[in-house]
């Protein structure tokens, strides 16, 4: 669940209502005993256009007498990771760690000669390309961002058609 306030007095007011409420249905916010502890709930501060993170109110929300919720500068939400600065170069790098992660696994059957080439171009778009391009309909990716991914998705297709750096370096294959 997301709630979103303005100021850090908003915040700290809130949470303890939200809390209150949440504890008449049975449940609890997950929070640490201390302000510098970490605590599975979290609160993301997004500051205002053209300021940064160290300029806003970052301390630990105190909610009642449980407990605090810490300020974190970014969260995973619904398998996305949302940064504080709202860019997108957190989320494109986790998930071409696992898209390579990916390859790696099935580069063994990627450079399968044996099989046919539609079927290993079949378990490349389902098993590993999913991976990285899941979801990003929901991004707004810029061109730097564009080709980062492509470029990604060329070391998949480099082990699909078993081409290795020397035959792209000296033997001109692309």
């Amino acid at each position: 669940m997301q709630v979103f306030f303005d100021t850090y007095e908003q915040a700290r007011v809130g949470t303890t209502v939200l809390m209150q409420l949440l504890k008449r249905f049975g449940l609890a916010f997950h929070v640490s005993a201390t302000p510098t502890g970490k605590s599975k709930s979290v609160c993301l501060f997004v500051p205002a256009h053209n300021r940064r993170w160290e300029d806003g109110d970052t301390r630990s929300i105190p909610v009642g007498d449980v407990g605090f919720i810490s300020c974190v500068r970014c969260q995973k939400f619904l398998s996305s990771m949302i940064n504080w600065d709202l860019s997108n170069d957190r989320e494109l790098q986790c998930r071409s760690g696992s898209f390579m992660g990916k390859v790696r696994r099935f580069a063994r059957f990627l450079k399968n000669k044996s099989l046919s080439i539609a079927l290993r171009k079949q378990v490349a778009r389902v098993c590993v390309d999913s991976s990285m391009m899941y979801g990003l309909e929901s991004l707004a990716l810029s061109e730097t961002d564009f080709k980062f991914l492509q470029q990604k998705r060329g070391h998949l297709l480099l082990k699909l058609f078993n081409i290795n750096r020397y035959a792209m370096r000296y033997m001109h294959v692309s």
